[in-house]
């Protein structure tokens, strides 16, 4: 180096720098006389004493890259007129010309930091110091070291270094392009237009394949043609970036990943690294987190591969980390390609919103400018420059008790980093460890250090299976059946491989979800009622009765002006807040959604199998709420074969919503729609089975028009005055627009008496009868997503608020009103399918039991609609029907041992057998319908022998399996089909 640079100082005219000797030498030499000095005679002694002495010492001259080299160059290009500039602001300026990190970290094994090499240029004489607090500027000797680095860095690379430029991202002199500037709340920003910039990944330049392949990752990328450079970063293995094809600058990409090997991996545990990375990595900010796990590892660690896949599989439900598995280096490699298309995929067409504020002052100021971005420029791409990334999140983390205690502990001699953190395990301050020495004296004192002897990896992992760990890991005592179960879970499906999908959705959920935590209810539920009787629940189609007034349906749940405006207000808030697009890519096609888990994935299972049947080609998705109701077999071997598969709601939002939000019941149903990857849904109770293929529904009326539909139920609406006071509705009461019950063609009466008041939801802006039945609901996201995820801000809080405010306490209060009354508020269109409800059931000792609710073909139905518009027909001369469509078995369900056991199918007294919904139906939709279900029966448990918990806790598969014959034979004796 010293030898290069003399060349080029001689080349180009340049002083060479002196050493402080050099110069002293040369200042004596000058006060002397000008005259050359007499010639002298030297003894042979003297000779030989001038040849043994010392010759001049050379220059220091920091090698490229290094930490003299980067503070050189900062201070040199920063703080031209040698004002001094402050530790912090050098390591900022000086970090994109360092290979290595400015700052350690001793409790995870980096004892040494950049900054060090301030003492050598110090002592060098090339940096002095001064002021409180210290400020640090270049001597005249540095700065010539300095200028001509500076050139010779400029040569080499082809770039032109300015104040607080990044590396390799400068341009000539003669061309500076910019682009415009903007601000939002105190913050700048650039706005990176698509197309406008390249992806390039950064390597760290820590990450090596061995020591003699130092360059191994870049030159492989190299060959491939991925755009990379090396470079030290202050988190993660690599990143990747976008650098503007114009200016240069880089923006760092939500994608970041971090590799290990797996034996490695378990040293990470055991001293302290895993979790320390694990944090420094979700403090990045950034959405995508890649943990790349080599399974290169020794005979020893792979003994104990279950502990490690505990923390690994912990790492991807709680930490939201993408596990990705490669065999060695090589593997790896391909892997980063294949993310690095992946990641230029995600990237084309988008706009970026580059961040580059100048007054952060922590890693909390980092986070906070971030997530108000992302708020505020949703569904714009926001991202930090490079620069304040990797000064922001290069700051010291040693500022807690523990990493303090660890340093403090491994200045005791004899105390390696390995027993500081084993020390600090059990100690977890300073504190803690001097009271119990005072506990002890004497040779006691041994005691405490006998429990620190040197542990392994393997020692470590196996604690930490069978140690107070467990208590806050729920998943620390998975069986083998179970860790099977949630690597299943955890696996990326063909149409999603990095997981691109997956983190775009949760962290769309995850914003939805803090508009409705944010809109929660300030009062106490809502259970006063002012009157003792239960509110009177008509049908729709009953002529006279109570008329549901206005005044009677106030009478009932009861709220003061104060609650009424606190729910006013949340509920405004909301409906402010949450957007009316989703992120593109979210969604895609139409589909079939079901809500499973316990029960419902066998109710799940006979409605699906019906649905091929019948010829349905639409794909379909489970939802399973728990992890304990998610079924291996169901999921993993007989759905796929039906084109089916289960979605796990917590792997879905991700462990930050899941551990903060608890579901239960009729809540589940919006949360399905949310979660669905169906850009148009239709969504049906596990207990409900379709007569015909829906498909043909998305493309037809009245979905295409309307994009949300929603089946009748049988009673007028019950919903009270307060909710359209909360919802900023108005009802015009001077304007009545229905007259109740109506098919088709003209009223011939009203279904209240003239004598009788206007009932409520006949006017003007109210919700118009009849009540909804939400066993089936089709809904279009494009249209209507932002009335989906108002829904679900009713039923978050339903229980409680909103339930009772549409339903007051009538039958079958839930979700059922939610769907429409969200799509009420917002004003976006609906349809109600006009055909009553069909009771379907049986007569037994003449009496006739209800199994069964029918719903119609709404496609059908428009057009019976559109054909007696303004025909002036009565009502009830119009025979014309649409067909069933759907059959919703509600009570009771198709359970077959349940059926049994409450004799509701078999009369053990007299061994005889019964139909649930008669002979009746095969007339109405041309099949024997009660057949098919116990045909599906036997096909899932005789034939395939599937496994589920619901049954296997109750009933042997030999005792259900000859039930199932026996009904089976009894519906084949009495069979009116074909």
């Amino acid at each position: 180096m010293t030898k290069k640079l003399e060349a080029y100082c001689d080349k180009n005219g340049f002083e060479f720098p002196k050493s402080s000797k050099d110069m002293m030498q040369s200042s004596s030499s000058s006060s002397s006389s000008s005259q050359p000095p007499p010639p002298t005679t030297t003894t042979r002694t003297e000779t030989t004493q001038k040849k043994r002495q010392k010759p001049n010492k050379k220059p220091y001259i920091p090698a490229k890259n290094t930490g003299g080299f980067a503070i050189l160059l900062a201070l040199h290009i920063n703080d031209p007129n040698s004002d001094g500039l402050s530790k912090d602001d050098i390591i900022q300026y000086a970090t994109p010309y360092c290979n290595s990190s400015f700052s350690s970290n001793p409790s995870t094994g980096q004892f040494y930091s950049s900054w060090g090499s301030m003492k050598t240029l110090e002592k060098n004489e090339y940096v002095e110091s001064s002021g409180r607090p210290v400020h640090y500027y270049l001597t005249e000797s540095g700065t010539e070291v300095a200028k001509v680095l500076k050139k010779v860095l400029e040569a080499n690379d082809g770039i032109v270094l300015e104040p607080n430029s990044l590396l390799g991202s400068g341009t000539s002199e003669e061309v500076r392009p910019s682009i415009p500037r903007f601000e939002y709340e105190g913050a700048d920003y650039y706005s990176w237009q698509p197309g406008s910039y390249d992806i390039y990944l950064i390597v760290d330049n820590r990450e090596v394949r061995s020591k003699q392949q130092r360059d191994f990752f870049s030159s492989q990328l190299d060959s491939m043609g991925v755009l990379n450079y090396v470079k030290a970063l202050a988190v993660g293995d690599g990143v990747w970036v976008a650098r503007h094809k114009v200016t240069k600058q880089e923006a760092v990409l939500d994608f970041i990943f971090e590799r290990k090997r797996l034996d490695d991996f378990a040293m990470s545990i055991k001293d302290g690294r895993f979790v320390e990375q694990k944090g420094r990595l979700k403090r990045s900010g950034l959405k995508m987190i890649f943990y790349v796990i080599e399974e290169q590892m020794s005979g020893d660690i792979s003994k104990f591969g279950d502990a490690m896949q505990t923390c690994i599989s912990m790492s991807v439900t709680n930490a939201g980390f993408h596990i990705k598995r490669t065999k060695d280096s090589d593997d790896t490699v391909q892997l980063l390609v294949r993310l690095t298309n992946a990641v230029k995929s995600y990237y084309e067409g988008k706009k970026l919103i580059v961040l580059d504020p100048k007054n952060l002052k922590s890693q909390y100021d980092y986070r906070d400018v971030l997530v108000k971005f992302r708020n505020a420029f949703s569904p714009n791409e926001c991202v930090y420059n490079l620069t304040t990334f990797q000064s922001m999140l290069s700051k010291s983390n040693l500022k807690t008790v523990r990493e303090m205690f660890i340093r403090m502990l491994m200045t005791i001699k004899g105390v390696s980093l390995d027993k500081a953190v084993l020390i600090q395990r059990e100690y977890k301050t300073p504190k803690g460890l001097i009271m119990r020495y005072r506990e002890f004296s004497g040779d006691k004192t041994k005691m405490i250090s006998e429990n620190f002897k040197t542990q392994t990896a393997k020692d470590l992992l196996l604690a930490n299976e069978n140690t107070k760990q467990n208590r806050f890991d729920p998943f620390a005592n998975l069986n083998e059946e179970d860790k099977l179960k949630l690597k299943f879970i955890n696996e990326n499906p063909i149409d999603d491989p990095m997981g691109l999908k997956l983190q775009l959705g949760r962290d769309y959920f995850e914003s939805i979800f803090d508009v409705i935590l944010a809109g929660k209810p300030k009062i106490t539920a809502l259970n006063q009622y002012g009157r003792e009787d239960r509110i009177f629940q008509p049908g729709y189609d009953v002529i006279g009765d109570t008329s549901l007034t206005k005044e009677y349906l106030s009478s009932f749940l009861t709220l003061t002006k104060y609650q009424v405006q606190s729910l006013k207000k949340s509920h405004a808030k909301v409906v402010k807040s949450l957007p009316s697009k989703y992120p593109k890519g979210l969604y895609k096609g139409n589909g079939v959604v079901y809500v499973g888990g316990g029960k419902f994935n066998w109710l799940t299972l006979l409605s699906i199998k019906t649905l091929r049947s019948i010829g349905s080609t639409l794909p379909v998705e489970v939802m399973i709420p728990s992890f304990e109701e998610y079924e291996m077999d169901m999921c993993s071997r007989i759905l796929p074969a039906l084109d089916a598969k289960c979605i796990y709601v917590p792997h879905l939002l991700g462990h930050k919503i899941s551990s903060k939000f608890k579901f239960q019941g009729y809540q589940y149903k919006a949360l399905a729609l949310m979660l669905s990857s169906f850009e148009n849904v239709l969504l049906l109770d596990a207990d409900n089975v379709p007569l015909q293929a829906p498909d043909h529904l998305f493309q037809s009326e009245p979905f295409t028009s309307h994009g949300l539909v929603v089946w009748p139920d049988f009673w007028k609406r019950t919903t009270s005055p307060a909710f359209y006071d909360i919802a900023n509705l108005r009802v015009d009461t001077d304007d009545r627009v229905s007259y109740g019950y109506k098919v088709y063609g003209e009223y011939t009466k009203a279904n209240s008496p003239p004598d009788q008041d206007i009932p409520f939801h006949q006017f003007r802006n109210a919700i118009p009868d009849p009540s909804s039945e939400s066993g089936q609901l089709m809904m279009s996201k494009k249209t209507h997503s932002k009335a989906m995820l108002l829904s679900l801000y009713y039923n978050t809080y339903g229980p409680d608020y909103f339930y009772p405010l549409l339903s007051q306490g009538v039958d079958g209060e839930g979700d059922k009103e939610t769907f429409i009354a969200a799509s009420h508020v917002l004003k976006k269109p609906f349809y109600q399918v006009r055909k009553f409800v069909q009771s379907l059931g049986r007569f037994m000792n003449q009496e006739y039991i209800g199994s069964a609710m029918g719903q119609y073909n709404p496609n059908d139905d428009y057009n019976l609609v559109l054909k007696y518009e303004g025909r002036n027909i009565p009502m009830d001369e119009i025979e014309e029907s649409p067909k069933l469509l759907f059959i919703h078995s509600n009570f009771p369900k198709l359970d077959p041992w349940q059926l049994k056991k409450d004799g509701i199918i078999h009369d053990p007294k007299t061994d005889k057998r019964t139909r649930l919904y008669g002979t009746g139906l095969v007339d109405r939709v041309g099949f024997d319908f009660e057949m098919i279900q116990w045909k599906n029966m036997k096909f899932y448990v005789c034939d395939l022998g599937l496994k589920l918990k619901y049954f296997e806790d109750r009933v042997s598969n030999e005792d259900l399996c000859l039930e199932i014959y026996n009904q089976l034979e009894y519906l084949f004796s009495t069979s009116l089909e074909g």
